[in-house]
């Protein structure tokens, strides 16, 4: 009798072994290895696994300057220059016979080449440094080098071409737009090898080809259906 009583029912005290489901609902077996929940509270955590803790390396060991462009009258350059370029480029001179310097060149837009150049000193340990153009705009290209005190300039790099923005609206305008049905028309109707703006140039000459002529002002209303052009 004491074993059958004790089958049926729960160590929690229910009444039979049906309600053993809802008691422990929302409890893991610890045969599972899962966390045990009292009342939706984690008493347990699960095992952990330590992860190394490494630092981003500061330097890459290469000679090397990049330049950005910040606003049209702004740029931004970082460059890395190893021991031996240094140690290279100075030679025998001392401290107080050269200068650390930033060599801006200001490019011809059309071929890329220097047009004129304006020199920056700046910290022998620095790494970065913002530069003001004084203009608007442009194309440009930044050497970092030494200046000894002759004005010899001795380049050990030199960084990407950018060109700033121009700062003010552009002067390229459109004469002529397309209408909604006109656009509509030219989609529907590909023409190979033509864009839509080449349609308009073309029915814009066929319009003033019949110019001298009577013609009828809706005739080429973009309400209507737009000619077909071969």
């Amino acid at each position: 009798m004491r074993e059958q009583a004790t089958e049926g029912q729960s160590p929690q005290g229910g009444n039979n072994a049906s309600d053993i489901p809802l008691i422990l609902q929302g409890t893991s077996s610890p045969s599972l290895g899962k966390p045990e929940r009292q009342h939706g509270t984690e008493t347990a955590s699960l095992p952990t696994c330590p992860v190394p803790h490494r630092e981003l390396s500061r330097t890459y060991g290469e000679d090397y300057i990049v330049l950005l462009t910040r606003d049209p009258s702004w740029l931004f350059a970082y460059w890395e220059i190893t021991p031996a370029a240094w140690s290279q480029v100075r030679g025998n001179l001392h401290d107080h016979e050269c200068r650390t310097v930033l060599r801006i060149y200001h490019l011809d837009p059309e071929v890329n080449l220097p047009q004129t150049y304006f020199d920056i000193t700046v910290q022998p340990f620095s790494q970065a440094w913002h530069i003001q153009t004084g203009k608007r705009g442009g194309s440009y290209q930044a050497g970092i080098g030494i200046r000894t005190l002759d004005g010899t300039y001795r380049e050990i790099s030199r960084s990407n071409i950018v060109t700033a923005p121009r700062g003010s609206v552009s002067p390229i305008i459109d004469e002529e737009w397309l209408t909604i049905q006109e656009f509509q028309w030219v989609s529907r109707h590909p023409q190979p090898g033509h864009s839509p703006m080449e349609w308009q140039r073309r029915r814009q000459g066929r319009i003033t080809a019949l110019g001298p002529y009577p013609t009828s002002p809706g005739i080429f209303s973009p309400m209507g259906t737009p000619p077909q052009v071969p």
